[in-house]
């Protein structure tokens, strides 16, 4: 998509198709990441929020994963 929010839209639809379909789908909390300088210290390294929060949502996703494939 050429707009900033354009691929949210599509997976938020992907998200609606897949939920029709039962598929098991990891959706709390949601991570939609839009680049922005916000999210990096000057070195290009993620700040200690973004970084907590996406050390935090790939632990709840690898619990996840590990529960789907048991």
């Amino acid at each position: 998509s050429v707009g900033p929010v354009g691929a949210a839209v599509a997976q938020n639809h992907l998200r609606q198709i897949l939920s029709f379909f039962n598929a098991p789908l990891y959706s709390q909390p949601e991570l939609y990441i839009h680049q922005t300088d916000e999210l990096y210290t000057g070195d290009r390294t993620f700040n200690p929020g973004t970084e907590k929060f996406l050390r935090g949502w790939l632990a709840g996703f690898e619990a996840f994963l590990a529960k789907q494939l048991g």
